[in-house]
């Protein structure tokens, strides 16, 4: 489901939106516009705060967890508040749902412009951070997940790493750097890269194709006062390309197969926790496609068009058609983010059309 505006355009709440079915469910939760989220997983969303503290928010059942902040600002940048400290932290995720798990859940995180990788166990005072993972740092962080009860995360090299804790202890962390398996386009022609495990249990591989904006629209858009310098930097996604890394491979080691279609499977991306799941599962949903949101708003792209860089992406034929349409007066709010809701007890309960 997405995580939308709601109709009276209040800055307190938001609205849900059922993909499947088309409808607005007229929920008001309780997720304030002050700022971006930076992570949706387990139901629960991660805001980063001015002092670049992290809270885990589960709008339906008004649940709040407040972590402590990433690093000091002080220290790093000589500021105690940051104007760009929603960008601080580019995407977060949890290992599990604290509900749950409460006393054993991660919460990992890409920090600092891709270039760091923090981690917060539950109960722990301060975050560690991933310094030792030989060129992966250098090459930044771009998607992360919990993978097999294991930390992976895709660099900027298209190389998608596995981390191996070598110690329970996570004051005295050593943790390795492994290559699982190098990327399968050696020309980037791309802007972002997602790394999700299918329902059947493969690692799968999503590039995100992005065009300037102006490529994609209609002379008739173009007269209705779109700025052309704006649109030069503006980019929209064109297509995407899904690559498989099978359990088991002979030959000379793990390599990407692209693959044409997921078969059931529907994926969401976005600034969410990249996740896949069977479209049978759920009447309405559109299976062998991609739903995506947009998550480079916060990366330079804040301009007259806003977050509108939203769709579903059909694998079958290549076209890209619209899930949820942002109102115009709507478009230079934060993104909208996918959220998986929590059925558990009486937290939620949606009408019925």
């Amino acid at each position: 489901m997405l995580l939308i505006p709601t109709n009276d355009g209040s800055a307190e709440s938001r609205s849900l939106y059922g993909i499947a079915e088309g409808k607005d469910y007229g929920l008001r939760l309780p997720v304030p516009y002050s700022g971006r989220c930076c992570g949706s997983s387990y139901g629960w969303l991660i805001t980063t705060e001015l002092s670049l503290a992290l809270t885990l928010i589960n709008p339906f059942s008004g649940d709040i967890i407040h972590l402590p902040p990433i690093f000091d600002p002080i220290e790093r940048y000589g500021k105690k508040e940051l104007v760009n400290h929603d960008s601080i932290v580019q995407k977060a995720i949890l290992s599990a749902d604290p509900y749950l798990h409460p006393d054993d859940y991660e919460v990992a995180a890409i920090v600092d412009g891709h270039s760091e990788l923090a981690f917060l166990k539950s109960g722990d005072k301060s975050w560690t951070f991933l310094h030792d993972v030989g060129t992966a740092t250098s090459l930044g962080m771009v998607d992360v997940i919990y993978y097999k009860k294991q930390l992976h995360f895709v660099n900027l090299d298209i190389q998608v790493m596995s981390i191996v804790n070598g110690s329970e202890d996570r004051k005295s962390f050593v943790a390795n750097a492994c290559v699982v398996a190098e990327g399968p386009s050696r020309h980037r022609t791309f802007e972002q890269t997602y790394i999700v495990e299918s329902s059947t249990g493969d690692l799968l591989l999503v590039e995100r194709h992005l065009v300037p904006l102006y490529n994609t629209m209609e002379d008739e858009e173009m007269e209705q006062g779109a700025n052309e310098d704006g649109m030069d930097s503006r980019l929209v996604t064109a297509e995407f390309k899904v690559f498989k890394l099978p359990l088991r491979q002979s030959g000379t080691g793990p390599h990407w197969v692209e693959i044409t279609s997921l078969g059931d499977d529907a994926l969401f991306l976005g600034d969410n926790h990249s996740v896949s799941v069977l479209a049978s599962d759920f009447p309405g949903c559109r299976p062998n496609s991609i739903y995506f949101t947009d998550d480079l708003i916060t990366f330079g792209h804040s301009d007259d068009f806003g977050s509108c860089d939203m769709g579903l992406f059909s694998l079958e034929d290549g076209k890209i058609t619209t899930h949820y349409t942002l109102h115009p007066s709507q478009r230079l709010l934060p993104p909208s983010v996918w959220i998986e809701p929590s059925f558990r007890g009486n937290w939620l309960k949606l009408p019925s059309f």
